[in-house]
């Protein structure tokens, strides 16, 4: 093999190695915590507060979530939360909003939650590095809600809440 033909095989691999170390480089992708993953990671942190009854059984919580500052949750993000949540569907029927008011019966005593259910108010949602803080409200009717701060981070490569802290009603 001549001098000429070496040089393209290894301009070749060299071009194959680069490919293959940025392919790594995007597996570390998974480092970012995006939106769709905050919403999961939350949703599945209130599941895990919320022991699961008869009722839930025959009859799934129908739990709202919806953005506390008004602006609509990304379309592709609601998908993403759906698909990864399949497996409680059974338990849990998951309603996205628009915003608060969308979730709740403002015309009866108490403004209670439409359909029996609960009302996740979740903050602002950026992607990011882990830890990422978000601030959560729990709303069942005017008389029952909390607030917390969570944060979303990685436990055994597993997106979730990582630790939460209730805030004082404001």
């Amino acid at each position: 093999m001549n001098v000429r033909r070496r040089v393209p095989i290894i301009g070749a691999l060299c071009l194959l190695l680069a490919a293959l170390a940025s392919c790594t480089s995007t597996a570390t992708k998974g480092t970012v915590v995006s939106e769709a993953d905050s919403y999961v990671a939350a949703i599945q942190w209130y599941i895990g507060t919320e022991p699961i009854t008869v009722d839930t059984v025959n009859d799934p919580l129908v739990l709202y979530v919806a953005p506390s500052n008004g602006k609509a949750i990304d379309v592709e993000a609601q998908a993403t939360v759906l698909s990864k949540l399949a497996d409680v569907k059974d338990h849990l029927t998951i309603r996205f909003a628009d915003g608060r008011d969308d979730a709740i019966d403002t015309k009866a005593d108490g403004q209670p939650v439409k359909d029996s259910g609960v009302l996740l108010l979740v903050g602002r949602v950026t992607s990011g590095k882990p830890p990422v803080s978000v601030r959560l409200g729990v709303y069942r009717d005017a008389a029952d809600s909390a607030f917390f701060e969570i944060k979303i981070g990685l436990k055994a490569g597993q997106v979730q809440v990582t630790s939460a802290s209730q805030l004082e009603p404001s």
